[in-house]
């Protein structure tokens, strides 16, 4: 109760942001919308879109190895330059 935003505003929170963050985490899973909508509670699988915004985490877990490939190929052409 006693947690108050920048402005000094008290914040409220609500059921919604735990269904946001629930809704983040299946999409993190990569289960497939029909499933998530059902979950939900939603009829279609349209708003599924607002819950599939990527963490910062997951999106450096998941392209770590192709940057790790992307390092090496750079490091060979400027190599090569010598």
């Amino acid at each position: 109760n006693n947690l108050f935003d920048d402005a000094g505003r008290p914040m409220s929170t609500g059921t919604h942001l735990f269904r946001h963050t629930y809704g983040q985490r299946l999409t993190e899973l990569n289960i497939d919308d029909a499933t998530i909508a059902k979950l939900l509670g939603h009829r279609s699988t349209a708003s599924v879109k607002h819950y599939r915004k990527i963490r910062n985490e997951t999106l450096e877990t998941e392209t770590r190895a192709m940057r790790k490939n992307m390092d090496a190929m750079i490091r060979q052409v400027i190599s090569d330059w010598n």
